[in-house]
């Protein structure tokens, strides 16, 4: 595994390293009211980073840049490879790309867009060699408009319930609502004490 990932390391750089700026172009292009460029440069000193893992920009990457990598290594070009990551939820916060970058952010006004390839409310990497550290210390996971309306058809009410113990009982990330990576039964008292609540 560590030689695959160091072999698909090497080919991206190689490949890549030098055309990346225009990589950051197309994607500000397909998201030109996400702010997440100039937080990723607030945060940790680089707009490459809305993909890289920093500090270095020779490793992996996050989840996001591997969703990328993929549709790269099909060869397809950046622009369709962008595209085709709106819809994924390369992270597994439960929220797809697309929401993430475009979705305004509630604790930081102003600005739009959480890092799609990180998630929790200390911005950790799920695909990286230490999972749980932070990398941007904040929220990187946007709160659902209505978080017990699990089924997101606007009314709480019994379905929810019901839903999220499917959730629940499969283990599906979603249903991780501490984000602590497991899910527990700290996570269906979360949701019970959400549905209790209402919106």
């Amino acid at each position: 595994m560590t030689t695959l990932r160091a072999a698909i390391t090497l080919s991206v750089a190689a490949g890549s390293a030098a055309a990346f700026p225009p990589y950051l172009t197309e994607w500000r292009n397909q998201y030109p009211t996400s702010t997440l460029p100039s937080q990723m440069i607030r945060l940790t000193g680089s707009a490459c980073n809305v993909c890289h893992h920093p500090p270095s920009r020779s490793e992996l990457g996050t989840c996001y840049r591997t969703t990328l990598i993929d549709f790269l290594n099909l060869g397809q070009e950046i622009a369709d490879a962008i595209r085709n990551a709106h819809n994924i939820d390369s992270d597994a916060d439960g929220t797809p790309n697309g929401v993430e970058i475009l979705t305004p952010r509630d604790d930081e006004p102003g600005e739009i867009g959480y890092h799609p390839g990180l998630r929790g409310p200390t911005g950790v990497d799920p695909c990286h060699d230490f999972p749980l550290a932070p990398v941007t210390n904040r929220a990187e996971t946007p709160p659902p408009p209505c978080r017990p309306d699990w089924n997101g058809d606007g009314v709480v009410d019994f379905n929810d319930f019901l839903e999220f113990l499917n959730d629940y009982n499969a283990g599906v990330p979603r249903a991780d609502l501490n984000q602590d990576g497991i899910v527990d039964f700290n996570d269906f008292l979360e949701f019970l004490n959400l549905y209790n609540a209402g919106c």
